[in-house]
């Protein structure tokens, strides 16, 4: 074959779309739907995530509201919101009778708590106090309060 012969056929064979897609390796292919799987997996597992997260601001909720508090959810929780919690700290505020309770809730690992040790030191008082609900997966809710600036692990 010359070269003017295989140049011919190289153009007649990508003009032909079923031609193109017939000699495409296996392998491309493959990948191609492993892309996909796991671009569908993300977004399913966003989707889990994101339904959890409400679930537990609403499971902490009822557990304020059966102690008598009167309860908010105050976490933006859109897409394109720059600080999701109140205060960049709380995702549910409780009100008493002279207390008042920023609350975060977070699923199977404590945020940093510094952030928390700092807020309550500037802000929380004897009527205003800060609590971060861990949710532990088959376990349960683990509590920290912050008073003063400091940590304190708050028994079952």
């Amino acid at each position: 074959m010359t070269k003017a012969e295989v140049s011919n056929d190289i153009y007649i064979s990508l003009r032909d779309r079923s031609t193109v897609w017939n000699n495409l390796p296996v392998l491309p292919a493959i990948f191609l739907v492993g892309l996909i799987v796991m671009a569908v997996k993300k977004i399913k597992a966003t989707m889990n995530t994101r339904v959890k997260g409400s679930r537990l601001r609403l499971a902490a909720k009822k557990v304020f509201e059966d102690m008598g508090f009167l309860v908010d959810i105050v976490e933006k929780t859109h897409r394109f919101a720059p600080i999701r919690d109140c205060f960049g700290v709380a995702d549910l505020i409780a009100i008493k009778k002279n207390s008042v309770v920023l609350i975060q809730v977070t699923a199977n690992r404590p945020h940093t708590h510094g952030q928390f040790e700092e807020f309550s030191r500037e802000y929380c008082g004897s009527n205003v106090g800060m609590q971060q609900w861990v949710w532990i997966d088959n376990k349960g809710w683990r509590v920290f309060a912050y008073e003063d600036g400091k940590k304190i692990r708050v028994p079952k």
